[in-house]
């Protein structure tokens, strides 16, 4: 047992006069008692008796051999409660969600989520969220388990919440797909939305014209600052030389951006021509 655990403890005593009974009294029950920073409770006509590192039996043993000098029969039963200072809450996002005592001041953030029955399956991207008192931190679980120093050591009454990341990016134009499209890592590259969304269209698609769409927030845009220089910027990448190709593997995209594959000037020549023939096709049949 550590600081902050309660325990209620029972004295038996069938001694006559006995100190600790009023008359006709033979049992008295000390309820909450809560073990202090030091790790002692109160005792009366005992006084302090330290309890902290002990198990509950070998604390009953204890105060039992106190008692002795007293109340020689006295019989003492004891049981604890712990104390949210010794346990942490996992809300969510795991198997087995619900509070989980700490069986020592080494209990860390991975041992509480595998404590909790692990992540559940239907995360995509699983993010770990930490709320300490009032201050919130945030890490992917990925960079949990591949950093063993972001395992951090919990403290009690912490609060730990597994959720899937909730960053997306769009995808328009002619792709190979369009539609809204989850992080599925910590860093998506504009090499890694392309394969996301199914490559651009090969018949459609101009492939020096993809284009990235921003908007940043206001509070990024200030002066005498590094950042963007405007709230809305056009990035254009080129897929048909191996800069453009390498300058997309290495740029990332933000959450909420719109990847836009531009339609080639071939393919609207292409529908343009193709009406021309239809017309001509439906005046010789009309003929």
């Amino acid at each position: 047992m550590r600081a902050g655990d309660s325990l209620n403890v029972t004295i038996w005593d069938s001694a006559e006069n006995s100190l600790l009974m009023a008359p006709g009294q033979r049992r008295v029950d000390l309820t909450a008692l809560r073990v202090s920073e030091n790790g002692t409770i109160f005792i009366p006509y005992v006084g302090k008796i330290r309890v902290s590192d002990r198990t509950p039996d070998s604390a009953r043993e204890t105060l039992q051999r106190q008692l002795e000098a007293i109340a020689p029969g006295a019989q003492v039963q004891l049981a604890m409660m712990e104390g949210r200072t010794n346990s942490v809450d996992m809300i969510g996002g795991v198997n087995s969600p619900g509070n989980i005592s700490m069986p020592d001041q080494d209990f860390s953030v991975l041992a509480a989520i595998s404590a909790a029955g692990g992540v559940s399956a239907s995360l995509t991207n699983p993010r770990v969220k930490l709320v300490r008192a009032n201050q919130t931190y945030r890490t992917s679980l990925s960079r949990l388990l591949d950093d063993p120093k972001l395992d951090t050591r919990l403290n009690g009454g912490d609060q730990i919440i597994v959720e899937k990341d909730g960053r997306y990016f769009l995808s328009l134009g002619a792709a190979g797909s369009e539609s809204q499209f989850p992080f599925n890592r910590d860093q998506v590259s504009a090499l890694d939305a392309l394969s996301l969304i199914g490559g651009v269209d090969d018949n459609r698609a101009n492939p020096k014209g993809v284009l990235i769409l921003r908007e940043y927030p206001a509070s990024a845009l200030g002066a005498g600052q590094r950042g963007p220089r405007q709230q809305r910027v056009v990035f254009t990448i080129d897929l048909t030389t191996s800069d453009g190709l390498f300058s997309a593997r290495n740029f990332f995209i933000n959450s909420g951006d719109l990847v836009l594959a531009t339609e080639s000037p071939v393919s609207s020549v292409r529908v343009v021509a193709g009406l021309i023939g239809s017309a001509f096709g439906l005046i010789n049949a009309t003929n």
